[in-house]
């Protein structure tokens, strides 16, 4: 990976509500995100993200740590939690921190906590640093939507990183082509798990051509879910 090319990433551990996925995918590609990195289930669910899967890759990682070692070794990125904690820093002044690494901004890897409780111990431990977003007034609710506060994180980073903007067209961005598909909808995977389903499906049609055991072929290979849950 390219350590001068700034890069903004997603992680998100066991996000529990279905439609979430989606939506934050539609919010984090506006804000030239590329990659989101799930851990937990490797299915999800995009719904509500009005085509943006398309312009995203997922990758699956089986731990939190996995995918926190890769971020860091693979991508160089720094872990930022987004959380309200003692030790967290107001997003104003992360965000001229990151300003003050021009031309250089280094790349972040945002982790989104649960919707119901936030980042856990566990996972504050595993962060560089935490940011929270300040409210303002009177104080009407005790913290923003998991999606909502992606948005205004990534909105901060791709200006402090100086992402090109998108051209306008009248009172709508343009769409850049959609491109061509590479992974299954709905689910993700990383290098090894994808290269161990070709192989899984390679043995089987190696099988399947020999005319092997048809107990075999009527019962294949275990899912990657399946492999994993039992390892």
């Amino acid at each position: 990976m390219d350590e001068t090319t700034t890069r903004a990433y997603i992680l998100l551990h066991n996000v529990s509500k279905k439609h979430n996925v989606g939506t934050l995918t539609r919010i984090a590609t506006a804000f030239n995100v590329t990659t989101i990195v799930l851990t937990g289930n490797a299915h999800y669910n995009v719904f509500g993200c009005q085509g943006a899967s398309a312009y995203a890759k997922f990758v699956h990682k089986r731990t939190l740590e996995d995918a926190v070692r890769w971020l860091k070794e693979d991508c160089a990125c720094e872990i930022v939690g987004v959380e309200i904690d003692e030790s967290a820093v107001p997003l104003p002044d992360a965000r001229h921190a990151w300003c003050g690494e021009q031309p250089n901004v280094r790349s972040r890897a945002f982790f989104m906590g649960n919707e119901g409780h936030g980042l856990s111990e566990r996972e504050i431990s595993l962060c560089d640093k935490l940011v929270y977003i300040p409210q303002y007034g009177v104080g009407s609710t005790a913290s923003l939507n998991v999606a909502v506060a992606a948005g205004v994180v990534l909105s901060a980073f791709a200006e402090a990183a100086a992402f090109a903007q998108c051209n306008k067209q009248g009172a709508k961005f343009d769409v850049a082509e959609r491109p061509r598909r590479t992974q299954t909808r709905g689910f993700a995977e990383d290098d090894e798990e994808r290269e161990m389903r070709i192989q899984a499906r390679r043995l089987a049609r190696e099988k399947a051509a020999h005319g092997d055991d048809d107990d075999d072929i009527d019962n294949p290979p275990p899912s990657l879910d399946t492999l994993f849950s039992e390892s």
